[in-house]
């Protein structure tokens, strides 16, 4: 921008010189010439110089006011896309009411980016936000998931609120806030909505069953065999095999889930058991890449792999779903943009905490609700998940008598590690909430298919 303007300057300057070389200078050198040819010659360069001279100033400066016009676009269009981001991070908070360590960081990192790009009157909104969230989180204790409380989440949609409208402005698409009387009126519909949300879920919830945790823990220890191991899946030898079973389990009979990753492994020659046994993850050589996987998913159309390798054509709905093997293939590909091609990548990456892999992950056809996701990790080595699908919530239903519907995955969390941290295998060895999971869901398999 500043050469620019001195660009301009010193075009101004010369011009400015030749109209006054021309003031001055041009009668007496008219005088001199005697040739009305020449004279005819020299003016008319004299004046093609400074029509060029001219012509030059006019076009830099289009090409300025152009640049300037692009870059103010490419600001705009970085707004709305960062603006967008803010809302949906604090729509996916609100949504499970509560804050995880990783959604906490996008938080403040969303912050740092507003810094960069909006005006003082958005950043302060956004800021009432990140100290609203902060404070929630620090609140809570150190060995629980910080729960936002339906006080707490009105408040939050509140300042949400406020700061769409300082963006509203900050914009262009109006030069002033939403009149004050259509704000609040608003506020006060989504507030008596979260109320009414709030009432019904205490009224059905888990927590609102006198003595749930202890009565849950009781039923656990009279009927889960708590000498239960992991089974071999979560002990796989290759990432592929994970996401081939994660996304593939979902409504879906496991026993035929189970055969996808096998198969998979005997068309491409692979070994199908860690040569190690346990938690230890097998050296990178000795696993399959994503990056191979991929290859190997993408040798022909996707409708020839899932009939004729995986043998297995479900769908991820029955509606408007695609193949689950067209599902596994995208996850893959995301794994692989955040950099995770072997097990260790995983914690290496951080994608666990990653709100952009998480958002990538539940906008593949089938993976909205997040259980495929939290399995894939179960899968992978985290033992402090659990998977909140129906075999688990027909489980803590029959316990707490509430529906399964109103059974929150985040309530589930919370009640199942608390239980877990209670619990003592026979060998008085910890039991972990994934561990957990696995006994209530075959306690539930064995009861149903009886």
């Amino acid at each position: 921008m500043k050469m620019a303007v001195k660009k301009n300057i010193g075009l101004f300057v010369l011009a400015g010189g030749i109209w006054m070389f021309c003031l001055f200078a041009f009668p007496p050198l008219f005088k001199a010439v005697k040739n009305q040819e020449a004279i005819e010659f020299l003016a008319a360069t004299l004046g093609t110089i400074f029509t060029i001279i001219i012509t030059m100033i006019l076009l830099n400066k289009q090409t300025e006011v152009e640049h300037s016009r692009e870059k103010q676009q490419k600001v705009f269009e970085e707004k709305v896309d960062l603006y967008k981001l803010t809302v949906e991070t604090i729509q996916s908070i609100l949504a499970d009411e509560s804050i995880s360590d990783g959604e906490l960081n996008a938080v403040k990192f969303i912050l740092i980016k507003v810094q960069m790009i909006a005006g003082d009157d958005v950043i302060s909104s956004f800021e009432r936000i990140d100290s609203k969230i902060s404070e929630v989180y620090l609140a809570s204790n150190a060995s629980e998931i910080p729960i936002i409380g339906t006080e707490q989440k009105i408040e939050i949609m509140r300042r949400l609120q406020d700061f769409a409208n300082c963006c509203r402005v900050e914009l262009g698409l109006s030069d002033r806030k939403i009149n004050p009387e259509l704000d609040n009126k608003i506020f006060q519909t989504t507030q008596k909505v979260q109320e009414k949300s709030a009432e019904r879920r205490a009224k059905f919830s888990m927590r609102a069953v006198p003595g749930l945790v202890d009565k849950i823990e009781a039923f656990c220890l009279e009927k889960l065999d708590l000498s239960m191991e992991l089974s071999d899946e979560y002990y796989y030898p290759h990432l592929s095999m994970c996401v081939l079973d994660a996304v593939f389990s979902i409504n879906a009979n496991y026993n035929a889930t189970k055969q996808v990753p096998i198969r998979y492994c005997d068309h491409f020659s692979l070994n199908k058991t860690r040569r190690i046994s346990g938690d230890v993850y097998p050296a990178t050589a000795e696993q399959e890449s994503l990056a191979n996987f991929i290859r190997n998913m993408t040798t022909g159309e996707i409708e020839g792999i899932a009939q004729n390798i995986l043998k297995n054509q479900q769908r991820t709905s029955t509606k408007s779903g695609i193949l689950k093997a067209a599902a596994v293939l995208q996850f893959a590909q995301v794994l692989q943009d955040f950099g995770v091609l072997f097990f260790q990548d995983i914690s290496k990456t951080k994608i666990a905490e990653s709100p952009d892999f998480e958002k990538r992950i539940l906008s593949i056809k089938g993976q909205g609700s997040g259980i495929s996701l939290r399995y894939f990790f179960m899968l992978a080595g985290d033992q402090t998940l659990v998977k909140p699908d129906r075999m688990v919530k027909r489980f803590l239903s029959g316990i707490s008598g509430c529906s399964p519907e109103n059974l929150s995955d985040a309530e589930i969390q919370q009640v199942l590690v608390e239980i877990a941290g209670r619990l003592r295998k026979e060998d008085g060895s910890p039991v972990s909430p994934r561990l957990l999971d696995h006994m209530i869901w075959q306690y539930q398999r064995e009861k149903e298919t009886v």
